[in-house]
């Protein structure tokens, strides 16, 4: 998967949301078109910053991205148990 397959990889996460993405751009304080111009590959004045791309993980309850970051760097995913403490 290349940096494309990752931007489709982020629009199907915004796509699968159940709110829209209508709903995950205002709850990311983004307009829908400037969230549409974050995930496209092909515009190299917009990039989804890592900050947003977090906020986007928790919005949309997905995590996919992280899972495919820790892939292409030999690691995997694993859920803390339950009462652990996370990150702020």
């Amino acid at each position: 998967m290349g940096s494309n397959e990752f931007s489709l990889l982020l629009q199907d996460v915004v796509l699968r949301d159940p709110g829209g993405m209508r709903n995950v751009a205002f709850k990311l304080g983004k307009t829908q078109a400037s969230l549409l111009r974050e995930l496209n590959p092909h515009d190299r004045r917009a990039k989804l910053g890592v900050e947003t791309l977090l906020r986007l993980m928790e919005v949309c309850h997905d995590v996919r991205p992280l899972e495919y970051m820790a892939g292409k760097l030999g690691m995997r995913l694993e859920m803390l148990p339950k009462g652990e403490e996370r990150g702020n």
